[in-house]
């Protein structure tokens, strides 16, 4: 997305059905496991985010659901993470996402898989599923995209059942980062508003290493990645050069600090 385009909802779904409608990058999966060695997540889990393998196990061990329980992934893209949780835990996952392209992916990942699964467009403040309705929810490295972070948390406890888990990775900030939604620097505040008991909030172990290690192998795989996905490359691309610097000399990442919330429904 670029920096000078205001945010909007609709500028984000394009954004990302864009990224998701292009073909997958052999450079873009070799710069992960480059970075990230034998904690890169599996293949099929591969998203957009900076999720390891050992924290998609231990978010499908905080989720605590299992079979004949559900659980809703937040943003969830084309499916990954939650499909790959749903297998470890015997548990349905209910995804939504913002990007119409996302969704039809995850929805086809799920029937390869053969999976049982639900994916809907919806967003993080009007999800489009029912009341406590949810066993869990999560939400891998997309809360930060959330327009309102309060409402975002509202929607997410009207969703879950009493004493259910919300398990998140996303991104604190000082600061606004250009063309995107306001960041908050600290979750819990908003967390407890919401309904919730904060559990877990700790920062991700070299989650800082291993993101700026990504976004320097993107800056030098441009050409390449041009090469695989066209203009779609610009995406990742543009996240890269603007976290780090190098659209207006504001190193966004010495800002922010990466997180792992575990909170529980009251």
């Amino acid at each position: 997305m670029s920096a000078e385009m205001p945010y909007t909802s609709a500028t984000m779904a394009d954004a990302f059905d864009g990224a998701y409608d292009a073909r997958p990058s052999p450079t873009m999966r070799r710069i992960f496991h480059a970075v990230y060695g034998d904690d890169a997540a599996p293949d099929e889990a591969a998203a957009f985010s900076f999720v390891s393998r050992s924290e998609l196990e231990r978010v499908a061990r905080e989720v605590r659901v299992g079979a004949g329980q559900v659980f809703a992934d937040l943003g969830c893209g084309a499916g990954g993470p939650g499909l790959w949780v749903a297998r470890q835990t015997g548990a349905q996952v209910w995804g939504i996402d913002l990007s119409p392209e996302a969704i039809a992916q995850a929805t086809h990942r799920a029937r390869r898989q053969g999976q049982t699964a639900r994916f809907a467009v919806g967003d993080f403040l009007a999800t489009g599923l029912p009341e406590a309705q949810c066993d869990a929810g999560l939400s891998i490295d997309a809360l930060w995209l959330a327009p309102d972070k309060a409402l975002a948390l509202v929607e997410a406890a009207r969703i879950l059942r009493p004493g259910g888990r919300l398990v998140c990775t996303t991104w604190e900030s000082r600061l606004h980062l250009p063309g995107l939604p306001p960041q908050v620097a600290d979750y819990q505040p908003y967390l407890k508003a919401a309904g919730f008991e904060t559990l877990v909030y700790e920062e991700t172990p070299d989650w800082e290493r291993r993101q700026r290690g990504v976004y320097a192998g993107v800056l030098a795989a441009q050409e390449a990645l041009f090469q695989e996905q066209g203009e779609a490359a610009g995406f990742m691309i543009g996240e890269a050069s603007l976290a780090t610097g190098l659209m207006d000399g504001v190193d966004y990442l010495a800002q922010a600090r990466r997180v792992l919330i575990v909170a529980e429904r009251r």
